[in-house]
């Protein structure tokens, strides 16, 4: 059972309480049932006003330095950095700050995926060192945000946009950036190319019900991508983004009903999801549809309604139509 932390400071790390406290020894977001006044509130009793200059951009910076990786020459990139940061300070300051934060990140490296209260608190303090106009909590978000950073199972080499992602995947469980962080590693847009690691964020994704994820966690098994070949299992993900209406995966689950790959082969149900995809104007599927109405396949051979999907599928560029 969890502590409750009371009064204004938290007596297992010594900081400040808001009304809400993630104690970084316990790990654990504990209510202040004190009757001490929240620091963070007005004499109105209304929230804590935004982030400091200071805050925002150490946040900045920890971005920075996060997504391209401390290890390697920032310092080539800091001048597109540069132009993008708000004028309170000048270019010296900036990048000396920014060398202060690359050692920070370079020193702190937790040994698992769950980071510790000390780290944390290790790290907040020195930020409060080079930064002390931080407040407390300022410091331990930002040192929490760092050693996110730091775990992030990604190559170094990634962008800020992809490390957001990764956030967002991570802490949100958000399924679109779940997807989206996939197709990245899958791609290599931002970060270098990973198949495994794409099919892990795909499966978080498909896993909360995102259709597009389903399909290319499907096809991830159909063609053995980052994971270990399965016909039966790509139909699997192939059906779920189907039923919803995914046009791709209705064409691709057709498929493996044409041709019995992963499921029986039933040449009627192959045409039921190739018309479905192709009445979303799905060319492939057109084109599919067209050459089962041309050979009679799964339906009566009907040279007029094969012409008919072959069009549709060639004015959108389709070669095989």
């Amino acid at each position: 059972m969890a502590e409750k932390h009371g009064g204004r400071v938290c007596p297992k790390c010594g900081m400040n309480m808001g009304q809400r406290h993630l104690c970084p020894i316990c790990d654990k977001t504990e209510e202040n049932t004190g009757s001490a006044p929240n620091p963070t509130a007005d004499a109105g009793g209304n929230t804590a006003p935004a982030a400091s200059q200071t805050a925002d951009y150490v946040s900045r910076l920890i971005e920075f330095i996060g997504g391209y990786g401390y290890m390697y020459d920032w310092d080539k990139e800091f001048n597109t950095f540069f132009d993008g940061l708000p004028g309170e300070h000048s270019y010296e300051e900036y990048h000396d700050a920014c060398s202060k934060v690359s050692g920070i990140f370079g020193r702190n490296r937790p040994d698992s995926d769950k980071v510790s209260g000390s780290m944390t608190i290790k790290v907040m303090n020195e930020l409060k060192a080079v930064f002390p106009d931080l407040s407390d909590e300022e410091a331990r978000g930002l040192a929490m945000d760092l050693l996110d950073y730091r775990i992030a199972p990604l190559p170094p080499r990634r962008s800020p946009e992809v490390m957001k992602m990764y956030l967002n995947a991570k802490r949100k469980n958000d399924s679109e950036a779940q997807y989206n962080l996939g197709y990245a590693c899958e791609h290599g847009k931002g970060v270098e190319k990973d198949k495994a690691e794409a099919v892990k964020w795909y499966r978080k994704a498909a896993e909360q019900g995102h259709a597009e994820a389903q399909n290319n966690l499907g096809r991830a098994y159909e063609y053995g991508e980052g994971v270990k070949k399965d016909k039966a299992e790509a139909v699997k993900w192939y059906r779920k983004a189907a039923e919803q209406g995914n046009a791709s995966a209705q064409n691709n689950l057709g498929y493996a009903y044409e041709h019995g790959e992963g499921v029986s082969e039933d040449k009627a149900e192959a045409v039921k999801w190739y018309r479905k995809a192709a009445e979303q104007g799905h060319a492939e599927a057109q084109n599919n549809l067209g050459y089962c109405y041309s050979e009679g396949i799964g339906v009566a051979e009907n040279r007029t309604e094969a012409v008919k999907w072959y069009r549709k599928a060639a004015e959108q560029g389709n070669a095989s139509a």
